[in-house]
């Protein structure tokens, strides 16, 4: 939910969710700047309904700019089928939608004459699950995923150590959502085959990180990672696995260290897609 109890300026907007959770003080300056280039002065007495993509996943950017858009419509409450319907939106993307929602999704952006484009899933070394379904079905239909957490949380870096306390400051010891987010792949047997991966990244002359991302870019149906960055340092080492083309032998190899703690289940994608689509 996002609202303003009382006509105020820019430095009095409150952003919140569902949830109750509120938007960081970064979020509430992208709309202050956003705002001010569109000639917006104020965001005064609005009241705009967001929905929630999934469980979990607060997905403050996307909020943002349907704050914006609804602001720069006049409009009170907006939605994705508003900006559609409103000649705003020509080419889409869809997040953690099945392989099923994707074909249904496409025919309905053909009949009223849009584009959809691409698909946002999790997807990484050790997070495979869209491989089965979503990426044979988004192949045929001409859709490129752009995945997020192609490092899985940070775990294919090789920060985190099994038997070892998470580095303090990791997301691993982020008690506000952080640390549950990456819970699933923090056991000593994934920690394990993950720094048995050094050797291959060594052999590439990779980082540990930019192997993960360029093992999720070798597959061809991954048009961009996203890497979810901290810090400027790791955005410049991190873009140097673009163009990265790990030999055949090495990708096999990966397979084997990693074996069994590889997720791969497709009813995973399911029980983190959205069950309501506006229509």
């Amino acid at each position: 939910m996002v609202q303003n109890d009382r006509p105020v300026g820019l430095d009095g907007v409150q952003v919140r969710f569902d949830d109750e959770r509120v938007v960081s003080d970064a979020g509430v300056m992208l709309v202050a700047t956003l705002a001010q280039r569109l000639g917006i002065e104020a965001l005064a007495g609005r009241l705009v309904g967001l929905r929630r993509d999934r469980p979990g996943a607060a997905n403050a950017a996307r909020k943002v700019m349907a704050l914006l858009y609804a602001m720069a419509l006049g409009a009170d409450s907006i939605d994705d089928a508003d900006v559609v319907r409103a000649g705003k939106a020509l080419y889409i993307g869809v997040s953690e939608w099945t392989a099923e929602q994707i074909r249904a999704g496409h025919a309905l952006s053909e009949q009223l004459g849009f584009q959809l484009i691409s698909s946002q899933p999790q997807y990484s070394m050790l997070w495979r699950v869209i491989e089965d379904e979503v990426v044979p079905t988004s192949r045929e239909l001409g859709v490129s995923q752009i995945v997020w957490s192609p490092i899985a949380q940070g775990v294919l870096s090789g920060k985190y150590k099994p038997g070892e306390a998470p580095p303090s400051g990791s997301r691993a010891t982020d008690e506000k959502g952080g640390a549950d987010m990456i819970s699933r792949f923090m056991k000593d047997d994934v920690l394990s085959r993950v720094q048995d991966l050094r050797p291959v990244a060594d052999e590439l002359d990779l980082t540990m990180a930019q192997l993960a991302i360029a093992w999720v870019l070798q597959n061809d149906n991954v048009a961009a990672a996203l890497i979810g960055a901290s810090r400027p340092e790791q955005v410049v080492e991190n873009v140097k696995a673009s163009g990265v083309r790990i030999p055949d032998e090495l990708m096999k190899r990966i397979d084997e260290v990693l074996g069994t703690i590889v997720e791969r289940d497709p009813a995973k994608t399911t029980a983190t897609a959205p069950q309501e689509r506006p229509t």
